[in-house]
């Protein structure tokens, strides 16, 4: 038996179905099966953060080990998440009205 690898472009081609594929099976096994979703609550997260991750670098799946692994720039994305965009963002609203819509849009940025 033979196993294919899928290239990035299938994947990207079709990635609106995958989801949607996904989506459906993700809410029937919701609906019909909701104590094995209970199990799964600790791992949505992970699972989320590590997805997104890949997507925004635009690293393949199967290589987010070896990028994850390339402390320079993990040391710089945490850093740029935990540190300076939390400060710019909290720096921009000292000087806007304390409008709460106003606030909320801003604070949306971190």
């Amino acid at each position: 038996m033979r196993i294919e690898m899928v290239s990035r472009e299938q994947i990207e081609k079709n990635q609106v179905w995958l989801y949607a594929l996904v989506l459906i099976l993700a809410t029937g096994i919701g609906l019909f099966w909701p104590e094995t979703i209970a199990s799964f609550d600790h791992v949505i997260s992970i699972v989320l953060a590590i997805l997104m991750y890949g997507m925004f670098t635009q690293i393949p799946f199967f290589h987010l080990k070896e990028a994850l692994s390339n402390r320079q720039f993990i040391y710089a994305l945490l850093m740029m998440n935990y540190i300076v965009v939390p400060i710019l963002v909290w720096g921009l609203t000292r000087f806007l009205p304390a409008d709460p819509s106003l606030l909320l849009g801003v604070l949306q940025l971190d």
